[in-house]
């Protein structure tokens, strides 16, 4: 049984990431390409954006709720909590991904409504604009956190797991006479 959840636990954690990554580096860049440019118009940009975006924080919270769930279980069967930094950074990303998606993602996507709107005074569209560049800087600095932080917990999941510590003052050896193990 614990070979399984620690398989789940490193699938989960390399697809949580593995997502991310492709959508920083390979989704994001190519719909704001020049070819993309030149096959759609600004507004029907943005808006493949904001779905492709809508899809990667519902990854994320899945893959923060199953690793959360994860956590509860080891918690559940070795009754004490262990890698309990990596458990904060987990709940910090789950988090961070709530917040994306729940509050950060509807924000910005009113003001793209406004700056593509054709009923906006060119006042409001250049105020949306504002507010939204400073909204994607702030949102492209969480995603470099929520990167550093998924690759920390890949790195972490895919370690083997924690053996006990041996006291090196002692042989491991199994008397059969009775006696104390010998000081080396």
């Amino acid at each position: 049984m614990q070979s399984v959840l620690r398989f789940i636990a490193v699938l989960n954690a390399a697809l949580w990431l593995g997502g991310t990554v492709f959508f920083t580096f390979g989704a994001a860049p190519a719909i704001f390409s020049p070819a993309m440019s030149a096959m759609l118009p600004d507004a029907y940009r943005a808006r493949v954006a904001e779905l492709v975006i809508a899809r990667l924080f519902g990854l994320q919270q899945i893959c923060g709720g199953v690793a959360l769930a994860l956590w509860l279980v080891d918690y559940i069967r070795a009754g004490r909590l262990t890698r309990r930094l990596t458990l904060g950074v987990v709940s910090g990303l789950f988090l961070l991904s709530l917040i994306g998606g729940h509050w950060l993602q509807p924000k910005m996507h009113q003001l793209e409504a406004i700056r593509y709107s054709t009923r906006a005074t060119s006042e409001q569209r250049a105020q949306a604009t504002s507010s939204f560049r400073a909204w994607h800087g702030f949102s492209q600095v969480l995603n470099l956190f929520a990167l550093a932080g998924l690759a920390f917990y890949f790195w972490q999941m895919s370690r083997p797991p924690e053996s006990p510590r041996v006291n090196p003052f002692f042989r491991p050896h199994s008397p059969t006479d009775g006696s104390v193990p010998r000081m080396l």
